[in-house]
């Protein structure tokens, strides 16, 4: 599923995009999400919306029927088709209990991966992180 799943549920608000090799998952808390909606947009339409969108507080309007959905941001809109058939269960392959935090400076962890992604497969771009009480070390 070469796409951005969003799962919006009352006060929260999880989008979801997977490659086939990879997942990603952002949860944002948002209490005035009040609605239970839940829908697959297509990859080239979350590429151009990466684009389009810039960080500020304007709002999206997101408007969801049966297999459309259209993006309002500023003057802009956007109406995409949405793919079909049902998103795999994310939740099931993600850790439920994991013990494990890691507190680190966003500038040392991009610099490092950086540094090590030079190295890295050119087909998948992993970095392995291999956590200890007192090291990081990312091959």
């Amino acid at each position: 599923m070469t796409s951005v799943y969003l799962d919006i549920v009352e006060g929260q608000i999880s989008f979801v995009a997977s490659d086939g090799h990879k997942l990603a998952l952002l949860e944002l808390r948002d209490e005035s999400m009040t609605e239970q909606i839940s829908f697959a947009l297509p990859l080239k339409i979350a590429t151009i919306l990466k684009g389009l969108i810039k960080p500020t507080d304007e709002l999206i309007n997101i408007f969801v029927n049966n297999n459309s959905v259209r993006l309002e941001y500023g003057l802009e809109s956007i109406i995409a088709t949405l793919q079909e058939g049902n998103y795999p269960n994310y939740r099931s392959v993600l850790p439920q209990n994991n013990d494990k935090i890691l507190s680190i400076g966003k500038a040392d962890l991009n610099g490092a991966i950086k540094r090590v992604s030079v190295f890295a497969n050119q087909a998948s771009s992993l970095v392995k992180l291999e956590l200890s009480k007192d090291l990081i070390k990312l091959s």
